[in-house]
């Protein structure tokens, strides 16, 4: 009789893990689902890049950018694709960067966004 309870749980927390691994990927899909929406205008954002010792800070203005989940970095070979939404309107920056750099953080304060990348 304890095996079988024993059993329901464990059954019952692997059909929990499932169901928790499609929810993500059901909100991923529906992310990049509004992502690849068509925007009226796509403008190329104000920004400043400083170099201090082995990172980069890059520093965007993003007006109308609500959050950080209407932004989107995408990190390739040698550089690093930014795309941020507000509206009908979709911001995208293209920076170069050396290659196997990575990105060490990201924040969105105001209206600003300050990406972090280790050089």
């Amino acid at each position: 009789m304890l095996y079988r309870l024993l059993f329901l749980i464990l059954g019952l927390l692997i059909l929990l893990l499932i169901l928790r691994s499609v929810l993500e990927e059901t909100k991923i899909k529906i992310r990049e689902a509004a992502f690849r929406r068509k925007f009226e205008k796509v403008e190329e954002p104000k920004s400043e890049v400083r170099r201090e010792g082995s990172t980069v800070l890059l520093k965007m203005q993003l007006p109308g950018v609500k959050s950080k989940s209407d932004v989107s970095l995408r990190m390739m070979r040698d550089s690093i694709e930014i795309r941020a939404y507000a509206g009908d309107k979709m911001y995208f920056k293209l920076f170069q960067i050396p290659a196997k750099s990575r990105i060490t953080s990201t924040k969105l304060e105001g209206e600003e966004l300050e990406v972090e990348i280790w050089i």
